[in-house]
């Protein structure tokens, strides 16, 4: 039993340390890590933001995502001439041996017409799918906007 606490206590330390979080969904080479959605700032919109990180060789590619709550649509920010503007995106490639982190200004999945406002402690299912490693399911705490971004932060770090 002093064993089990000992072991229980090392594994605890070892994730506060910022020690990689183990993968939300796993199939063929691709795998989900670190997925938040922000309690919603307008009543019908919101955000979802994940890491798809490929474990394989040959590239792959997230064609759809779709979650439990209202429309998801895959966007990324660009910025031109100082103006920043979401545009919406078809499809993300997952290079080979890399990982894509979804952030605030970049890729993010947009959230709308949702039925109701979502709330820091609430969560939802969200469905992913690629090419090759087909449809990863998974679920995202929904937090606030700055407890997303702490825990984004958080994750990328214990990555490097």
């Amino acid at each position: 039993m002093k064993r089990l606490v000992t072991i229980t206590l090392a594994a605890l330390a070892a994730s506060a340390c910022g020690r990689e979080s183990p993968p939300l969904a796993v199939s063929g080479g691709i795998a989900v890590l670190d997925a938040y959605a922000t309690a919603s700032a307008a009543p019908d919109v919101s955000a979802l933001y994940f890491t798809v990180e490929n474990r394989a060789a040959e590239a792959d590619t997230m064609i759809a995502v779709s979650t439990s709550v209202g429309e998801a649509t895959l966007h990324t920010v660009e910025t031109r001439n100082g103006l920043s503007s979401m545009l919406a995106v078809e499809r993300l490639p997952i290079p080979g041996g890399a990982e894509v982190r979804m952030r605030p200004g970049g890729y993010h999945v947009m959230l709308s017409a949702l039925p109701s406002p979502l709330a820091a402690g609430d969560s939802i299912g969200v469905e992913a799918t690629f090419v090759h490693a087909g449809t990863l399911r998974f679920r995202a705490p929904v937090m606030t906007y700055s407890d997303v971004v702490e825990r984004l932060e958080q994750g990328a770090a214990g990555r490097r």
